[in-house]
């Protein structure tokens, strides 16, 4: 009988069980709810997230839409006659200050070969959950503390008793600092500078209990035709000293909030506020006209994961899933199961022993095979004969008394055919070991 578990033990598995489901229930819902990944990525299901504008996206028969998780300056390559969409979704708009000039180039060579790019920043003020998104990243902290380092630096070297003139020790500080700037920013371009816009903060209205309310950005003149007149607007961030390629689609206080402009055979569009994308805006204020507008005739839609920190590299799973290999991968599995079954059990089953043929030969030593040997080339009558001829061989002296009990030995050995081996070795011996 199988003897019962004792209730200590049993109560400790009972508990760890419980414990582990829990932790992967708890695991499951923040996959679920995606609010592991950053504001406005499109894997997060809640109101930060933009999941629902890309699954509705690929829900679309004339539509392909997809992640694009490629760690570096790379973008997806058009084919002839193809338009796509590139979403840059929640761009903290403090972070392209200064952009790696690669990652610019692949941007405009995108745009030119006809593909469009949408740039939504990151709000920097709003309503209600707008409150809990940081307006500056670890990076950014960091490049500020590094500048303000700087800065001291150059306060303290300035403010050392020296013989120099004023304005030669204003001339070194100055030049040093241009020489840390121009180190610090080495292959970076300029983001605004080289497009020809710049940035600007207002400060939202507030409601009644003190917090900021959105407004309505206000459609322009020039807009294209079925735009809606106003949309929602939830940040304070604006564009000015716009050049000339740009145009203003959408204004609030005067200002531009959402501009875009003709580049080579495609479209760059920015838009100061993420909002629009959101998965609460697709259910609370959901601009559909606005959405087609920018999307247009599109057939591949990409959301941009990389920017966000959220990148994948290519290993043996992801090609797995990517080309639909499962059955492939399946196969090997079950190849490797039989290669490790077959080196631990035989595939043929063993032979029962039957009664005939369970019989063993005993193996023998060389004095075995020895006496074989002799009983085949040796007769019986013979052997002592022969024994005595080998024996012979390695006397060393045959003189005196040796000589004497050899003769006395042979003539034993030559007149006794018929008596009995053993006795006439048991004779012999005796001759041998007699004193002279």
């Amino acid at each position: 009988m199988l003897k019962r578990l004792p209730f200590p033990l049993l109560l400790t598995l009972v508990l760890v069980g419980a414990f582990l489901a829990m932790v992967l229930h708890l695991f499951s819902l923040r996959f679920d709810a995606g609010d592991i990944y950053p504001p406005y990525s499109s894997l997060r299901s809640d109101p930060l997230g933009s999941r629902a504008l890309y699954e509705s996206l690929d829900g679309l028969p004339e539509i392909s839409s997809q992640r694009w998780l490629e760690p570096g300056a790379k973008m997806p390559k058009l084919k002839a006659g193809e338009s796509g969409v590139f979403f840059l979704l929640g761009l903290p708009h403090r972070g392209v200050s200064y952009l790696g000039k690669a990652d610019v180039e692949v941007i405009e060579e995108y745009i030119k070969g006809g593909g469009h790019v949408v740039i939504a920043f990151r709000p920097i003020s709003g309503t209600g959950w707008y409150d809990r998104i940081k307006d500056e990243t670890e990076a950014e902290r960091e490049k500020k503390a590094e500048q303000q380092g700087r800065r001291r630096a150059v306060k303290k070297d300035k403010d050392k008793p020296t013989d120099e003139p004023e304005s030669e020790r204003e001339t070194k500080a100055k030049r040093k600092k241009r020489s840390w700037e121009k180190e610090e920013h080495e292959g970076m371009v300029s983001l605004t500078e080289r497009w020809g816009f710049k940035f600007k903060e207002d400060t939202l209205p507030k409601d009644d209990e003190g917090q900021p309310s959105f407004v309505r950005a206000l459609g322009q003149t020039n807009a294209p035709a079925g735009l809606p007149a106003e949309l929602p607007w939830h940040s304070s961030l604006q564009f000015e000293k716009l050049s000339d390629e740009w145009k203003v689609i959408y204004a609030w206080e005067k200002e531009a909030v959402l501009v875009a402009r003709d580049w080579g055979k495609g479209r760059l569009t920015m838009c100061a506020d993420s909002y629009l994308f959101s998965n609460e805006a697709l259910k609370m204020h959901r601009e559909t006209a606005f959405l087609a507008w920018l999307i247009g005739d599109a057939q591949s839609i990409y959301f941009d994961e990389s920017h966000l920190g959220v990148t994948q590299d290519p290993g043996v799973a992801s090609l797995i899933r990517k080309y639909r290999l499962y059955g492939v991968a399946f196969a090997l599995a079950l190849l490797a199961g039989l290669f490790v079954w077959r080196n631990a059990l035989s595939l043929v089953p063993p032979e029962e022993d039957s009664p005939a043929t369970s019989a063993q030969v005993a193996g023998r030593d060389a004095g075995s095979g020895f006496l074989n040997l002799l009983f085949r080339s040796v007769k019986p009558k013979e052997l002592l004969a022969v024994s005595y001829q080998e024996w012979r061989r390695t006397v060393r002296s045959s003189s005196g008394s040796r000589g004497e009990k050899m003769q006395e030995m042979e003539t034993l050995v030559a007149g006794s055919e018929e008596a009995h081996p053993v006795e006439l070795y048991r004779k012999m011996v005796k001759i041998w070991k007699r004193k002279a």
